[in-house]
């Protein structure tokens, strides 16, 4: 949760990302309390080219809670709650949001949150020229958190298309419902063999994590008629484990 408590006046000399403001934000981090508590200005958060259409409207509505006590508390995300002072110095200061993979679908969602439009659109377009088979994972892991139907579904399809050419690295970024996600998508396209050498790769990359079903689903016939040899017995051993569990 982030907590907010806004003031009326303009000056934000006191405020700083680092220093100056108090902000409270619950999540799920191991930091103290899991809260942050940022001091902000009405006059900044809901005037300008940078304003947020979400506090513009909430400070007008005297009936609120958060109008008497100038106080909102915000419950995000981890990844959102890492990315707040971010937001906090585009609205303040003339500087931009630097965008990487691991922030962006966080940042996009805090933007349509708030009713930032511009920063949206932004957002929007660091993502559509970063979304790659490399960064698939990345997106599709952050898109289920912030129920960003669209982004999950155009993860799921690239993964689908070329999981031949998946990496270790990207299958240890999958969860064990990813995977079988993308398994069961129309778009997938792999030899049958090939297939079974990337099923016991996930399997090695994610340890007790795959259980029987997961296993059964991903070996079926319709998907896998015919196993490599090279995974046929480590895939076997696998199963018992399963089985023995």
């Amino acid at each position: 949760e982030t907590v907010l408590k806004s003031h009326g006046g303009k000056n934000n000399n006191k405020f700083n990302n680092k220093q100056g403001g108090k902000v409270s934000k619950e999540n799920g981090s191991s930091k103290t309390n899991n809260v942050k508590c940022y001091h902000v200005h009405k006059a900044i958060l809901s005037v300008g080219p940078r304003r947020s259409d979400y506090f513009a409207t909430l400070f007008k509505q005297s009936h609120l809670s958060e109008f008497a006590t100038s106080t909102s508390h915000i419950p995000l995300e981890s990844s959102a709650a890492d990315s707040f002072p971010a937001l906090l110095d585009y609205i303040y200061t003339e500087k931009m949001i630097k965008f990487t993979t691991k922030n962006a679908t966080a940042v996009r969602h805090l933007a349509h949150y708030f009713g930032m439009r511009p920063l949206w659109k932004q957002t929007s377009a660091f993502i559509r020229g970063d979304f790659s088979l490399d960064t698939a994972a990345t997106y599709l892991s952050e898109a289920i958190v912030y129920h960003d139907e669209k982004l999950e579904l155009a993860s799921i399809a690239i993964l689908a298309e070329n999981i031949e050419e998946i990496n270790r690295r990207t299958l240890t970024k999958l969860s064990p419902s990813s995977f079988e996600r993308i398994f069961a998508s129309p778009r997938l396209k792999c030899r049958s063999r090939k297939l079974s050498d990337i099923v016991l790769k996930y399997c090695q990359t994610q340890g007790g994590s795959v259980d029987m079903s997961l296993l059964m689903k991903c070996t079926r016939s319709e998907v896998m008629p015919s196993v490599s040899r090279k995974a046929a017995l480590p895939l076997l051993k696998v199963a018992v484990a399963g089985e023995e569990k």
